[in-house]
């Protein structure tokens, strides 16, 4: 089920309720790129702390586009896993912020294009966020 600024409030009961229904979860990203130079490319010879700091290094630089959970649940009468995906079509769009400026990773952009990734639907009708980073400066603007 994709998940946009227009339905995020009437499907918000039902992704509750599977999730608390869920045996496990899922989740999945789609960014505006992994990697900007080649220091920040994984390699082979990485350690796994290696790795995790590149990514949580390029996933601070970069904006998330869609983020994706599956709740999975067992079913007794068929006796396999039902499965509840939702897609959230996520742009940081604010009018209390200023304007912000995107990195695209041309490759990741190709890969999301040939996958048919909807840009119109995330551009549209994205449901707006912001980064938790951000938290002091949209609360003291707020507070004005």
């Amino acid at each position: 089920m994709d998940i946009t600024s227009d339905n995020f409030i009437e499907a918000l009961p039902h992704i509750q309720k599977s999730i608390d229904s869920a045996e496990f979860i899922a989740f999945d990203t789609e960014f505006s790129g992994l990697s900007v130079g080649f220091d920040d490319k994984q390699h082979d010879y990485d350690s796994v702390e290696d790795k995790y700091q590149k990514l949580k290094h390029n996933c601070q630089r970069m904006n998330a586009f869609q983020i994706g959970i599956a709740t999975f649940k067992w079913d007794t009468k068929d006796n396999k896993y039902s499965i509840r995906p939702f897609n959230f079509y996520v742009y940081p769009n604010s009018t209390i912020m200023d304007k912000k400026i995107m990195q695209f990773d041309t490759s990741c952009v190709k890969f999301l294009i040939d996958n048919h990734f909807n840009f119109n639907k995330l551009f549209k009708e994205g449901v707006s966020y912001q980064r938790i980073s951000d938290k002091p400066l949209i609360t003291q603007r707020v507070a004005k």
